[in-house]
């Protein structure tokens, strides 16, 4: 008998590549679904803002603080971001359906063009890490922030790239 050899349909070999992908970034907790939405939004446009949404301070989850706690937490966020070489655009705080959280948008002066989801996905896990170096708070990435932003670029550029996308 012989065997046949059947070719990969385009959408199987993209699922099968995804697949990898999420086990090779499963530290982002992402899901094939998730990756596909990144590939739609790439070819939406350039990326002009990273952002970090925190929902806990020091273990404690924010739902537990009083406002005045999740003020505090706030701030003392922000003031370790200050420290970073990077510095986030804004810090701010909020709550949807009973759930509170603080967001720290980066937003550089210049759009990233990124070509592939695999590019996409290192700016994450390199963004990921370098958030993680303030100790005080679990940040989930937001992984959906692409969109339109000013087109100067400047030696900003340079640095994003190199925290980013180059390492």
């Amino acid at each position: 008998m012989r065997e046949e050899k059947r070719r990969l349909s385009g959408s199987e070999v993209k699922n099968s590549k995804f697949k990898n992908l999420v086990e090779e970034y499963n530290e982002l907790n992402l899901t094939i679904s998730d990756l596909e939405e990144i590939e739609g939004l790439i070819k939406r446009g350039p990326i002009y803002r990273l952002s970090a949404n925190f929902k806990d301070y020091k273990g404690t989850p924010l739902k537990h603080l009083t406002e005045t706690g999740v003020i505090a937490a706030a701030d003392s966020i922000e003031k370790c971001l200050q420290e970073l070489p990077l510095t986030p655009y804004k810090v701010f705080q909020w709550e949807f359906e009973g759930t509170r959280s603080i967001t720290a948008d980066f937003c550089p002066d210049f759009l990233l063009k990124v070509g592939k989801v695999e590019e996409y996905l290192k700016i994450l896990v390199n963004f990921k890490d370098y958030i993680e170096q303030i100790e005080i708070a679990e940040a989930k990435i937001d992984f959906g922030s692409f969109g339109d932003s000013p087109a100067n670029a400047h030696e900003e550029v340079t640095k994003f790239k190199e925290l980013f996308l180059d390492n």
